[in-house]
C-alpha cells in the first residue's frame, strides 16, 4: 500500500527537486500574493504568510512530484 505522503516519483537529482520547488513557488507566491492582496492588510503578517506559502507549496511541489500538481487539479476540478 502506498502512502499518500510519499510521492511514486521523488526527485532523482538536485535539479529536478530546483525546478519542481520552483514550480510550485511560483505557485505559492500567486496564491500567497491573492490571499495577502485580499484578506490581510498587516504588514509583517501579510509577508510571513506570503514566505510561508511560497515555502509550503515550494516544498510540496517538490517532494510529492506529479501527484501534488493531480490532486491540486482535482480540487479545481468542480464542475
Amino acid at each position: 500500500m502506498v502512502s499518500p505522503f510519499v510521492s511514486d516519483n521523488p526527485p532523482c537529482d538536485r535539479l529536478e527537486f530546483c525546478v519542481r520547488f520552483v514550480c510550485g513557488a511560483v505557485f505559492g507566491t500567486l496564491l500567497g500574493l491573492l490571499l495577502v492582496w485580499r484578506i490581510l492588510p498587516d504588514g509583517v503578517v501579510s509577508w510571513l504568510t506570503l514566505l510561508a506559502g511560497v515555502l509550503f507549496f515550494g516544498l510540496l511541489a517538490a517532494f510529492w512530484g506529479d501527484r501534488f500538481w493531480h490532486i491540486l487539479l482535482g480540487l479545481f476540478r468542480w464542475w
